[in-house]
């Protein structure tokens, strides 16, 4: 018989986060590494404690060749909004757009210029979705209709509306 996570010896935290990605039992835990449990996990949590946590207790391990931001040199605010958008390794922002990364609370025009920065140092692709979009209908291959991609005030507003084309 399986183990149930709530038999175990956690932090109510932990237990909550866990049940709210579905997960309910040891053997469903071992299934995911650290990137694809935040994946899971609701935004609304800390990742650190919870993830230090489970791998105290040997339920999950960190991903190897990954860098932590915890050890990467950066600015308090920046950290905060990485560790807020349960950003625990430089490499998951490649999971994220551009027009997405802006979107992120306390994130202004200079902790852009630093997060790109660090991006470039450590080898990390963002994409644009604008720029996607861009590329797929140069090639015909979407059909879409009109999209708008705001961001904050002081930085320019995306709008553009794209014809709609008839997939092969």
């Amino acid at each position: 018989m399986d183990t149930q996570i709530e038999q175990l010896n956690l932090s109510s935290i932990t237990k909550f986060a866990l049940a709210y990605a579905g997960i309910t039992t040891v053997s469903e835990l071992k299934e995911y590494n650290y990137i694809s449990l935040a994946n899971v996990l609701p935004r609304n949590c800390s990742l650190n404690p919870i993830m230090k946590e489970l791998n105290t207790y040997g339920y999950i391990f960190p991903p190897e060749n990954e860098i932590p931001i915890s050890s990467i040199p950066m600015s308090k605010r920046l950290y905060n909004i990485l560790d807020r958008n349960n950003i625990l390794y430089i490499s998951q922002l490649t999971h994220y757009a551009r027009e997405e990364i802006m979107q992120f609370r306390n994130l202004g025009s200079t902790t852009l210029i630093e997060l790109d920065a660090l991006c470039q140092k450590y080898h990390v692709k963002i994409n644009s979705l604008f720029l996607l979009n861009y590329i797929f209908i140069s090639l015909g291959t979407i059909s879409t209709t009109s999209m708008t991609l705001t961001t904050k005030p002081y930085m320019t507003s995306i709008v553009y509306v794209i014809r709609t084309t008839s997939l092969p």
